[in-house]
């Protein structure tokens, strides 16, 4: 499969040079602009092509949970909440989920912590949230995208589920009242 070639004597806009170029990058497309096998794996999912390539990456190499998790929390808005009038408070809160220099990680900690505490029997997650000034509506939103990525690389056959495991992940697809963690099987 081939996609019209781009002039280089400026008929395409620059923001499609710019994507056309990103999808290069990443392997997606060959630099005379065909469709490698990655850019048709890329396409099934509903991800951008840096994204996408790094959770496909992700299924080669072991690590899907934390990859899809990862590319979830990009994709959503921050569950970081600084109220009015608590910013030193709410800023304190974060520097406890904090890793080095990185507000990726940072959110990623927050994100773990906050699931381990959704998961513990008796640990309440709104006392949790309301503690450290996180949202439980956007954590909600990045776990029902991790659900939605994961259900992605099984539909695109990226990942091979046993018929039990297929069951699981359709629990997912079909769960809006109760909360429900993807579990990624090993």
């Amino acid at each position: 499969t081939s996609l019209p070639k781009c002039a280089s004597n400026g008929s395409c806009s620059r923001n499609i040079r710019r994507a056309i170029d990103a999808l290069v990058e990443v392997d997606a497309l060959t630099p005379s602009e065909e469709l490698t096998p990655l850019g048709r794996q890329i396409a099934k999912l509903p991800l951008d092509a840096h994204l996408g390539k790094l959770v496909l990456l992700a299924s080669t190499f072991g690590c899907v949970d934390v990859a899809i998790t990862i590319a979830a929390v990009v994709s959503s808005k921050s569950p970081f909440l600084t109220p009015f009038g608590a910013k030193q408070r709410a800023d304190i809160a974060r520097l406890a989920f904090k890793k080095g220099d990185s507000d990726l990680l940072t959110t990623y900690n927050a994100y773990r912590a906050w699931k381990a505490v959704c998961t513990t029997p008796g640990r309440s997650e709104m006392q949790f949230c309301h503690k450290n000034f996180l949202s439980p509506q956007n954590l909600g939103n990045i776990e029902d995208l991790k659900a939605q990525l994961f259900s992605s690389l099984v539909d695109a056959g990226v990942i091979q589920l046993t018929p039990d495991e297929r069951r699981a992940t359709n629990r997912y697809r079909n769960t809006s009242r109760h909360r429900v963690f993807v579990d990624i099987p090993p």
